[in-house]
């Protein structure tokens, strides 16, 4: 590992990757510090849904979906075949919320949206159950859906590879498979970390996105910044072997008022996301993925799924208020103590442009060093 490095990013899952990336770009010399392997943990095990920010429409909250937006299409242009589009239905209510009325305006707002984030028309729409964008291996009678492409991870593997050549190519250090154990600020102002092989490395700032790890490293010689309310839960799929949908994503509005997606994988598909508290587990149970698989099938009976049906269960854990499920961080919070930082982070579909955010914060303090 370098000592010439100007920053060290803890944490080489995407939030982690989206930081050294930006860091990089803006000019850093960065070492980039990864327990296990690059992209493992919480982002491998996600549902790799790019989510474009329509489901924030419901709240109103318009900023939120437009930085979703112009994320996703980020996304799409500069990885394509690897990040494709995917087409998602909802089916609707016969009244309420969730009924044609309000979709069908829902709709035309997104599409709005849409002009303004990235001057692209979407596609979003009501449309009946037998339209041929339904693309569903069974029919809901008298149903019509909610029609919008959402965007997904296709091979994750092939994903990381291509953010490690960029990074590589960047000349980012990446080290892999040794966990941080100490950060420590030195009388010169700068910042010591320690590793568990007992290598150290001395770097002028240090960006943290370890996530529920994030707490476990030990701090000397400053206060490390706190989220007062700060909470972890988990957050798992269920995979399964079955071919649920094809090439359709499909949302599943359950009687407990959650949204859960049925998305195809390369084989079968994916259902999630559930949130479970996390208290001390360090897994997800047979009796917790049957609850699960009794919530969607009831309200979705054609599914005919059982526990027996799971092929792998993907889970990791996500950064909540007080520990409770319900109640996820909407947005990234960044946290900082000179040029020591902190990202408890949520998004998937954000991370480039939340480490944009974080090495705009890390630049106040912090100049690049000339080659």
């Amino acid at each position: 590992m370098s000592s010439q490095s100007d920053i060290a990013v803890l944490g080489g899952g995407l939030s982690g990757i989206g930081t050294a990336l930006a860091l990089a770009e803006k000019g850093y010399r960065v070492a980039l510090i990864e327990s296990r392997e690059l992209g493992s943990g919480t982002s491998a095990n996600s549902h790799k849904i790019i989510h474009g920010g329509l489901r924030y429409l419901q709240n109103l909250q318009l900023l939120r979906a437009i930085r979703s937006l112009r994320d996703q299409q980020e996304l799409l242009r500069d990885y394509p075949g690897i990040i494709k589009p995917l087409p998602s239905v909802m089916p609707l209510n016969s009244y309420g919320m969730k009924s044609r009325v309000p979709a069908l305006l829902g709709s035309l707002l997104y599409r709005s949206l849409g002009i303004i984030s990235s001057a692209k028309w979407l596609s979003t729409t009501v449309i009946p159950s037998f339209d041929n964008r339904a693309k569903l291996p069974w029919e809901l009678e008298n149903r019509h859906f909610l029609y919008w492409e959402d965007a997904w991870i296709s091979d994750y593997t092939e994903f990381i590879n291509t953010l490690r050549r960029r990074l590589e190519a960047l000349d980012v250090v990446i080290t892999e498979g040794i966990p941080v154990t100490c950060v420590k600020l030195l009388p010169d102002d700068q910042y010591e970390v320690a590793l568990e092989s007992e290598r150290t490395l001395q770097v002028r700032g240090v960006v943290n996105t370890l996530g529920p790890s994030i707490q476990e490293i030990s701090i000397q010689g400053f206060v490390r910044p706190t989220l007062f309310d700060l909470g972890w839960c988990r957050a798992f799929n269920l995979v399964f072997s079955k071919p649920l949908v094809e090439e359709t994503a499909l949302a599943v509005n359950t009687d407990g008022g959650r949204n859960y997606f049925i998305t195809p994988r390369s084989s079968g598909s994916a259902i999630g996301t559930a949130y479970l508290p996390l208290a001390g587990a360090s897994g997800v149970t047979e009796e917790e993925c049957a609850r699960f698989i009794h919530e969607v099938q009831t309200a979705l009976p054609d599914l005919n799924l059982d526990v027996q049906d799971i092929e792998k269960i993907e889970w990791g854990v996500l950064p909540c208020r007080g520990g409770d499920p319900s109640a996820l961080y909407g947005s990234e919070k960044i946290l900082q103590v000179g040029r020591y930082v902190e990202l408890i982070s949520t998004k998937l579909t954000t991370f480039l442009s939340q480490g944009r955010r974080i090495a705009s914060k890390v630049a106040q303090n912090l100049t690049p060093v000339t080659h």
